[in-house]
């Protein structure tokens, strides 16, 4: 996309991506074209040097492994950039809904299905309260157990821990709950009723809105976050 690209350019890859997109064409051809190769060397690669008894073909593949390394570096940082994020709006506007579940720019259906019938986020403390919507999320929960062999791993892994632990999807709008374990529910005294939803159904009048933004701008930049903030449990007990 011209986002994409724009990103690279600034970033100082967009020739990497260049010499990358005709490197990959000549090496997916099947075999090295003597010309080929000269032409690639004399394009992009004329300043770089040689190692001692390297030949113009594994010169053109170690760069080529090279400058693919730097392009994934570049792609990381775009895709927590603002630019990523509206270049997501535009494409789940523009797609038609099943083409835009395919590329996971939308929750899967059952996950939709299940945060449509438990009502809107904001309202969602009363919601868990529906008996319908409940079993509705044991039943996803299940269903995610059972599909995702690396959210049975995390589970496996955090259901004995003490601590109050719960498990966000970080590939789906939104970053619904997909597992929580029994010492969440402990504390909190909310169980798999809450997978499908954000979390942000913890907060209340006291939670503080910095550790929040804190939270939320660590969530873009995919970096680790420790802050102290104040949630509230079923019954609206405090929690610090």
């Amino acid at each position: 996309s011209a986002a994409l690209s724009a990103h690279l350019e600034r970033s100082g890859s967009s020739n990497e991506l260049a010499f990358c997109s005709a490197a990959l064409r000549v090496v997916s051809s099947g075999g090295f074209d003597e010309t080929a190769i000269d032409t690639l060397c004399e394009d992009f690669l004329s300043e770089v040097a040689e190692m001692p008894g390297e030949t113009p073909p594994e010169l053109v593949l170690r760069q080529l492994r090279a400058s693919l390394e730097r392009i994934a570096i570049s792609f990381r940082s775009f895709v927590s950039s603002p630019a990523s994020a509206q270049l997501m709006q535009r494409l789940r506007a523009s797609l038609p809904e099943q083409h835009a579940r395919s590329l996971f720019l939308l929750p899967p259906t059952s996950v939709l299905h299940f945060a449509n019938a438990t009502g809107a986020e904001d309202d969602c403390r009363s919601a868990f309260s529906n008996a319908d919507a409940e079993s509705d999320a044991i039943v996803l929960h299940g269903k995610l157990l059972n599909s995702c062999s690396w959210l049975r791993l995390l589970a496996a892994g955090v259901d004995g821990e003490p601590a109050a632990i719960c498990i966000a999807d970080a590939t789906l709008p939104g970053l619904p709950l997909v597992h929580v374990n029994p010492a969440f529910e402990e504390l909190t005294g909310f169980g798999p009723e809450c997978i499908g939803h954000n979390c942000r159904f913890l907060q209340g009048e006291g939670t503080e809105k910095e550790a929040v933004a804190a939270m939320v701008e660590a969530l873009r930049q995919g970096e680790p976050c420790d802050v102290r903030i104040t949630n509230y449990t079923r019954t609206n007990g405090v929690i610090k």
